[in-house]
């Protein structure tokens, strides 16, 4: 029997429902002085997809979450709208939850207060130190390395974020230009850039066919029928800028994390994104949609053989709707997005799944594939500013704990920039340097998994000084407490998985045609820049040592065990994949000299030392031409050895690892007239045998910035001139057709033993006054 409280008179009904109404027709017609705003409803088209099978499994993937997601998990299990064919409705009602303008997306607090009470967070320490202990002997620290002892395994070192539309045409639009390119590709090669963190918006993909892309109707937009269709275009010049960059990172040896979340383009945002109110930085509304076009471009990127993709995720600091923002909680919008994408990678690493392109020439092709074993998802790209911020990627953990078991992404990427102005010391949030970069990274790595540190920068070196060009510059050159090398040692000694820097060399921002050339590693920077005029075109001091820390830590290292004396130095060692040992030593300037004695468990080999300093004059520390850093000293193998450093600052490497190949020219950037000549010579280094080397003009600009070739580096650049060479000397002549402005780039490759090209070479830029 009904309990009577519960039972509510019919009159008392009736009187509601009459008041109800009443109320509804007056605000309709305008009486109660409140405007009546239209909600905007987006409603999908079902459209027949390239590859059914697959596509049903989605359907499965995201009912399934639909029908099991419970309060359990902090959400409701009401229909979450991102399926465009609800089994349980009429399938003539395609409508889907509304896009409003004054939805609280996520409920995210970015104050320092809530989260998990963890207490006193310096609690949270790494097997390896942070500090040394005291040195019995003032000039003397003990160096002690255990190389049976593996702390964290699989190292990625230093890797850089980078934008790949710089060859689209909008980029070369904007002033970019290939002989940019060409200086750019060259340092990224000879550094051997261990991995980058590569942001693309999916409209790369998107075909560009609709005359009138922002229609309303846009179930009739052409570009929406073949996205939802799966039909995408790899051909277009935004995609083939990005493959430029795959076969840079291909004969660089780099690893690629791949984003494809990071902006809509504004042709695509009248049905794209899943929030109006801030359509540019949205994530998109479709996550089935979003799910097939990815592994479609993993696939399409593997057949034509960059098989370096390792990565993908999506966004930019989502944990506070930086980028990528949601229609709905944001927590629960990911687990379901990273489900689904999980779930369809594991599909396609065991199926063929078949999707469809339009060819240059307008032809639709038919395509399928599968995607190799070793790519994995991240689970998330967030910002660690606060207790609470650190919770949203734990909540969403828990998400992807009951989602997906065991089988769920479990490192995440994290921004976390050196920054002392806003905090005191102690507040491991915001005062952000050595000290609370070792807790928070620390803390990070026991509560969720080791991170990667896709964001950072540190301070510039002192002789950098007068780069500090940007306006956010913030960080002091040379303070010990944010070196470049800091960062390095302590993201390696607390676990994290590799750390990139923001950002690795130039910039192209499609979603609003912003080029960035020439900014440096100052907080908000890159390694080297390039630009339209010569001054343009530096190459930073920490770019010499982030080349030397690629070189000699790559990617896939053992971090060992070491401890070590002194509150002036700072240790972190290596084994390498391939065998060898690398042992990184920063020194603190003290005017004093130093006795290192470093000691290993066993002999390791011949060491090499490499000797990084940051005051170097400017001729020697700004080689245009990323020379890398030479050994100056070796000691024999031996269990231990003993070596002098001096009392300023410096970072010394210390190596099993043979010199790396070099090609040194005595000329970087130069200027000349065009009615002169040029001379460049080059230097072989530490190149055995090898003496010969091919000099080729590899690249020409027109004045405007705009590449004579457009796409291709070589075409027309034999028109702006011509060189002789003999042996390591080669003289360029200006040819009829070059012009003040114009800029020519001229590559000396190492050549092998059978004559083929290696990848050792250099490239010189001239301009023509």
């Amino acid at each position: 029997m009904k309990n009577k409280k519960w039972q509510i008179p019919l009159t008392v009904i009736s009187g509601v429902l009459i008041i109800t109404l009443a109320f509804s027709i007056f605000q309709i017609v305008g009486l109660s002085g409140n405007k009546n705003v239209k909600k905007k409803v987006i409603k999908h088209t079902n459209l027949e997809y390239a590859d059914k099978d697959f596509d049903d499994f989605l359907d499965d993937v995201i009912d399934d979450f639909d029908d099991n997601w419970s309060d359990d998990n902090g959400f409701d299990d009401s229909d979450i709208g991102f399926d465009d064919d609800d089994d349980g409705e009429d399938p003539a009602d395609n409508s889907s939850s509304e896009i409003t303008d004054d939805m609280n997306w996520d409920d995210d607090d970015d104050d320092n207060g809530g989260g998990d009470d963890d207490g006193d967070l310096t609690k949270f320490v790494s097997p390896i130190q942070k500090d040394g202990t005291a040195a019995a002997n003032a000039a003397v620290r003990n160096i002690n390395v255990t190389t049976a002892n593996t702390v964290y395994k699989d190292f990625w070192g230093l890797g850089g974020c980078w934008f790949p539309e710089l060859l689209s045409n909008d980029a070369i639009g904007a002033g970019y230009n290939s002989v940019a390119w060409e200086f750019e590709a060259q340092k990224t090669i000879n550094a051997r850039l261990n991995y980058t963190r590569t942001l693309i918006d999916m409209d790369a993909i998107i075909t560009n066919t609709e005359s009138n892309p922002k229609k309303a109707d846009y179930q009739s937009n052409k570009d929406y029928i073949n996205y939802m269709s799966g039909i995408y275009d790899f051909d277009n010049d935004s995609v083939n800028s990005l493959w430029s960059a795959l076969e840079c990172f291909k004969r660089s040896g780099t690893l690629v994390m791949l984003n494809t979340g990071w902006k809509v383009a504004d042709r695509i945002q009248t049905w794209y994104p899943a929030t109006a109110s801030n359509a540019q930085n949205s994530a998109p509304y479709d996550i089935k949609a979003f799910v097939k076009a990815n592994i479609a471009w993993l696939i399409e990127s593997q057949n034509r053989g960059y098989n370096m993709i390792k990565y993908v995720y999506f966004g930019n600091e989502v944990n506070w709707g930086g980028d990528f923002v949601t229609h709905e909680d944001s927590v629960k919008y990911h687990t379901l997005l990273i489900t689904a994408m999980t779930k369809a990678m594991e599909y396609a690493k065991k199926t063929d799944v078949t999707y469809k392109s339009i060819a240059a020439n307008g032809a639709t092709l038919t395509k399928s594939g599968k995607l190799n074993s070793d790519i994995q998802m991240i689970a998330s790209d967030f910002a660690p500013n606060s207790a609470k911020l650190v919770e949203w990627a734990q909540n969403l953990n828990k998400g992807l704990e009951t989602t997906l078991g065991n089988s769920r992404p479990t490192e995440h990427s994290v921004h976390r920039y050196y920054d002392k102005r806003n905090a005191k010391k102690g507040n491991v949030y915001d005062y952000r340097d050595y000290d609370s970069t070792y807790t928070i990274l620390n803390y990070l790595r026991e509560k969720m998994g080791r991170p990667f540190v896709n964001e950072f920068f540190a301070s510039s070196a002192l002789c950098d000084a007068d780069l500090n060009t940007n306006k956010q510059h913030y960080l002091t050159p040379g303070d010990w407490d944010t070196t470049y090398a800091s960062y390095f040692i302590v993201a390696a000694n607390t676990g994290a998985h590799g750390l990139a820097n923001w950002e690795y060399g130039s910039g192209f921002y499609a979603i609003s045609s912003y080029l960035k050339e020439n900014v440096f590693a100052d907080g908000q920077g890159s390694l080297f820049s390039v630009g339209k005029e010569q001054s343009d075109y530096k190459v930073t001091t920490n770019y010499r040592l982030a080349s030397l820390l690629n070189r000699y830590v790559p990617a896939h290292s053992d971090v060992l065990m070491n401890t070590w004396e002194g509150d002036d130095l700072r240790v972190s060692s290596f084994k390498l994949e391939d065998g060898n040992y690398t042992f990184v030593v920063e020194a603190k300037k003290t005017d004093a000299a130093r006795t290192i004695n470093l000691k290993l468990d066993k002999a390791v080999g011949k060491l090499y030392r490499y000797h990084f300093v940051e005051s170097l004059s400017d001729t020697d520390n700004r080689k245009l031409q990323g020379t890398l850093i030479r050994s100056d000293k070796s000691f024999a193998s031996a269990a231990s050895i003993t070596d002098t450093i001096d009392g300023e600052y410096g970072v010394y490497v210390y190596s099993t690892k043979a010199p790396v190949k070099q090609v040194e020219l005595d000329k970087g950037v130069e200027t000349i007239k065009k009615t002169d000549t040029i001379d460049i010579s080059a230097k072989l280094l530490d190149c055995g045998n090898n003496s010969n080397i091919k000099w080729e003009i590899s690249a020409a600009s027109k004045k405007n910035g705009k590449s004579l070739a457009e796409k291709d580096l070589m075409g027309d650049a034999k028109t702006k001139g011509s060189i002789s060479a003999v042996g390591l000397t080669c003289r360029y002549t200006p040819g009829a057709n070059a012009a003040s402005g114009d800029s020519i780039a001229i590559r000396a490759t190492l050549l092998n033993a059978d004559g083929s090209e290696s990848d050792t070479y250099s490239v010189a830029v001239i301009f023509i006054e």
